[in-house]
């Protein structure tokens, strides 16, 4: 069996995972009976070492109790830039392996179901765990939203995002934040609904900033040129801002690159639609 399957960028700002949108980056995965493991790679994910411990390696032997197959890999999706990339992986070859739930296998292996959720349906989605399986639905995304996507040459991986998380949180953070996530959630569904103000997360972007000090000058530069609202994607370091349609693309894309310049950073500007199709069987 081959798939193909989206990239996805979680939180979104205040929606720490609960939510998360598929984009038009894309990983086809396609499994083979062999008599060892083995993966061919092509695009992103080339220098990962093809052994026992390949992710791919593990849910095949989580799935089907072994990992006698050739694994062929074609992925645009970046490594460890907050884009999905690890959900999307296990989410294809679970597919592909027979897994009678392959968004719980995804979301046992992610630690959250909201990535794989986003790779699985398309669109906006919205997942949770609750005794023991994930409940996952698209939720309204307006046809108008686009969005702008920087992704950094530098990597971070998730475990060394959430290692800067505080243990708890106050209740008034809480309400604030939840506050804050039904107003983003309003604004994707109606790009006219979007609120004025920016809706700063209050759960894991203000820790995570000492990883990426940089952002919060990037992120800054989106909201001053017309990005409707820019956030961490995922635990980062990429950033994401929704903008309606392709408006104000050239102010954003000089304001971005010129945070980059100063900083001297190096970093891809992308423009992406959101994915409405998920999982494909090819």
């Amino acid at each position: 069996m081959k798939v193909r399957v989206p990239a996805s960028s979680a939180n979104l700002g205040p929606g720490f995972d609960a939510i998360a949108v598929a984009l038009q980056l894309y990983l086809t995965v396609e499994i083979v009976p062999a008599n060892e493991f083995s993966v061919v790679a092509l695009g992103e994910g080339r220098e990962v070492i093809a052994d026992s411990n390949h992710l791919a390696a593990k849910v095949l032997k989580k799935v089907q109790g072994n990992d006698n197959y050739k694994v062929i890999i074609d992925s645009t999706i970046p490594l460890a830039r907050g884009l999905g990339s690890s959900a999307a992986l296990t989410l294809a070859v679970a597919k592909c392996a027979g897994a009678p739930d392959p968004l719980l296998v995804a979301a046992e292996f992610d630690g959250h179901g909201e990535n794989a959720a986003a790779s699985l349906f398309g669109g906006l989605v919205g997942a949770t765990y609750q005794e023991g399986h994930i409940i996952a639905k698209k939720l309204p995304l307006d046809k108008r939203i686009n969005t702008l996507v920087v992704v950094p040459e530098i990597e971070l991986s998730t475990k060394s995002a959430r290692k800067v998380l505080p243990d708890t949180y106050s209740r008034i953070d809480v309400a604030k934040q939840l506050g804050r996530l039904a107003l983003l959630l309003a604004g994707l569904a109606d790009i006219d609904s979007f609120p004025d103000e920016p809706l700063f997360d209050l759960v894991h972007e203000p820790f995570r900033t000492a990883l990426f000090p940089e952002s919060e000058e990037i992120l800054g530069a989106m909201r001053r040129s017309g990005a409707l609202s820019a956030s961490w994607s995922g635990a980062g370091p990429s950033l994401i801002a929704f903008t309606k349609d392709d408006s104000h693309r050239e102010e954003l894309t000089k304001a971005i690159s010129e945070v980059l310049d100063r900083n001297n950073l190096k970093a891809k500007i992308m423009y992406l639609k959101p994915d409405l199709e998920g999982l494909k069987v090819i």
